[in-house]
């Protein structure tokens, strides 16, 4: 009797599970992505993953690439989300987590997901004397949503920051300072939080959150926190120039625009939050071809270079005397 009853159960259970979606086979599965690339450029796209998902067990390896044809990191983070519950092989899970262009966002998927049963682990010692132990879940579930539920980012940052004397994990603060949409505030509030982070070591992790420019500074800050004055942590450290691979990264871009009020226009955008060195800027100014645009933009980047001493040496990328006159008299006034 035994023996039927869990015979019985078995068949309820596997024609339950079967009702829920069914494994995709090989062939299912390159049908699937014949689909995906098909609507590559189409809104849809996250509709038809989302479909399939609904219908299908996938594979880790499966959802993977399929949330490659996503086109970004919100939507493959929703994809793989949903598709986390029925995915057959959980313990390779953490595969998917390389398809996101921010590390933020792995992170998040996997205390989401893979992370969601570690919460009540031990905490391991901290390694800030000011932080003997970090927010409780409660506490700190209870803060996100004041956090996000705040009206703009001022108010965000404020939450923020009134709760940080009580002290984070660097992944708490990182789920936090997420909702902050303006970067120059974000930078603010990471730096404010450097005496109250746990764990210390890890703080480094919440740079994904940034750009590469305002990644560059708070790195540069970390290795140096003193030059924020500890009595005034409003004081901002020194500005540093932007890291050489981000610097490379910044020119190719530049480089793709087809048009030259383009070129300017990416550049004007992406130097609000960075700092370059007089050497960085004559390589962006190269990239124009007609002088008054080099001349309209050297006066733009003067405010964000570094060595302003050196400035004089931009006047050699310019092709016209007066405009080299120009530049020289506009520094002058500046210094």
């Amino acid at each position: 009797m035994h023996r039927l009853l869990t015979f019985l159960i078995f068949i309820v259970s596997f024609q339950w599970i079967a009702a829920q979606c069914q494994f995709m086979s090989e062939r299912d599965f390159q049908v699937a992505k014949y689909r995906l690339m098909a609507n590559s450029r189409n809104i849809n796209t996250f509709q038809t993953a989302m479909d399939m998902n609904r219908i299908y067990c996938l594979s880790a390896s499966q959802a993977r690439e399929l949330a490659n044809f996503l086109a970004n990191d919100r939507d493959k983070f929703d994809f793989l989300k949903a598709s986390y519950i029925n995915i057959s092989d959980k313990e390779n899970f953490t595969d998917v987590m390389d398809v996101f262009r921010l590390f933020s966002s792995a992170i998040r998927l996997y205390h989401q997901t893979l992370g969601s049963g570690a919460i009540s682990s031990p905490q391991p010692i901290s390694s800030n004397p000011n932080c003997p132990r970090a927010m409780n879940p409660n506490s700190f579930n209870q803060l996100r949503g004041q956090v996000f539920g705040a009206a703009d980012d001022r108010s965000k940052a404020s939450a923020i920051l009134n709760a940080g004397t009580q002290c984070m994990t660097s992944q708490q603060i990182e789920q936090l300072i997420i909702s902050i949409q303006d970067e120059n505030i974000r930078i603010d509030v990471l730096k404010r939080l450097y005496r109250y982070v746990y764990d210390g070591e890890n703080y480094a992790q919440v740079s994904n959150t940034l750009s590469p420019a305002l990644r560059s500074q708070f790195i540069a800050f970390l290795q140096n926190p003193t030059t924020t004055n500890p009595s005034n942590p409003s004081t901002p450290a020194a500005p540093q120039a932007m890291a050489e691979i981000d610097f490379k990264n910044f020119l190719n871009t530049i480089r793709k625009q087809s048009f030259e009020k383009d070129k300017e226009q990416h550049i004007k955008t992406y130097m609000k939050n960075a700092f370059m060195t007089t050497a960085q800027i004559k390589q962006v100014i190269k990239l124009l071809t007609y002088d008054s645009s080099r001349l309209e933009l050297a006066k733009f980047l003067f405010n964000r270079c570094i060595d302003k001493q050196n400035y004089f040496e931009i006047a050699n990328e310019l092709q016209f005397s007066s405009s080299k006159l120009e530049l020289n008299d506009y520094v002058k006034s500046q210094l």
